[in-house]
């Protein structure tokens, strides 16, 4: 990975997924009354990779503002490990985990509108980096709301 070369671009994306080192991954959560749903990507404390993440794909069940925020402790759900997207190659470190809570869970860095039962993509590439122990999640707004949330990232 060409680090400190100036903005990634899509031939980075490219490039990494050439060279197994891009994963995908899909987590839904809820809906569950009283509840807010939440959909984590998780940098596990002894991985020994750094993720940046490339993308979000996101769906809603219902209209309401999906956050994006910062999370480093591991949502209750049984971890998925990222699928490399180069078809073949092992398997991702970074892990997908979900958790229905009454409370949101995180600090907020970004805000995600999306209309009744849409799918979407901010337009915007290389959204955040993960350290070792370090994740980010969706949340909706608003509880009793299903999520269905796809990460792709790169692991180095």
């Amino acid at each position: 990975m060409r680090i400190g070369s100036g903005p990634f671009t899509n031939l980075d994306w490219l490039y990494e997924l050439r060279n197994g080192r891009a994963f995908g991954q899909q987590g839904s959560s809820g809906p569950s009354v009283g509840n807010l749903s939440h959909v984590q990507l998780l940098n596990p404390a002894a991985s020994g990779v750094t993720i940046i993440l490339h993308r979000i794909y996101y769906r809603a069940a219902a209209a309401a503002l999906l956050r994006t925020n910062f999370f480093n402790t591991a949502l209750s759900g049984a971890p998925v490990a990222g699928v490399n997207l180069n078809n073949g190659g092992a398997a991702g470190l970074g892990v997908v985990r979900t958790e229905d809570n009454a409370a949101e869970q995180g600090t907020r860095f970004r805000l995600l509108g999306r209309p009744a039962d849409d799918t979407g993509a901010p337009s915007e590439e290389w959204i955040c980096v993960l350290g070792a122990g370090e994740g980010v999640l969706v949340v909706p707004s608003g509880t009793n709301l299903g999520i269905s949330i796809s990460w792709e990232w790169v692991e180095f």
